[in-house]
């Protein structure tokens, strides 16, 4: 399995731990213009994603990762939750 692809899962399995919901953009056009208009719905219904990953190249994505994980680390708070997606994403 490429490293992009399980760091994509990482990232996404680490997110389900807290509850977060995430969708990642792939795939044809077709379907990642699908996936982009169920993440900007006004109202999104219960289940629907909160986070949108990009596929991008290793430098862009190594940047953004890190932008992501100091947000969410930010906005978690709990170090108990935070020790929780660390030994998840080292899965």
């Amino acid at each position: 399995m490429p490293l992009k692809d399980d760091l994509s899962e990482k990232v996404s399995e680490a997110l389900s731990v807290i509850g977060v919901d995430s969708v990642a953009v792939k795939g044809t056009v077709g379907q990642q213009i699908k996936t982009i208009a169920v993440f900007q719905k006004d109202k999104p219904a219960k289940g629907d994603p909160r986070v949108l990953l990009l596929k991008m190249d290793d430098e862009q994505s190594a940047a953004l990762n890190a932008r992501l994980i100091m947000l969410l680390a930010n906005q978690i708070g709990d170090q108990r939750v935070l020790a929780q997606c660390i030994a998840a994403a080292q899965a």
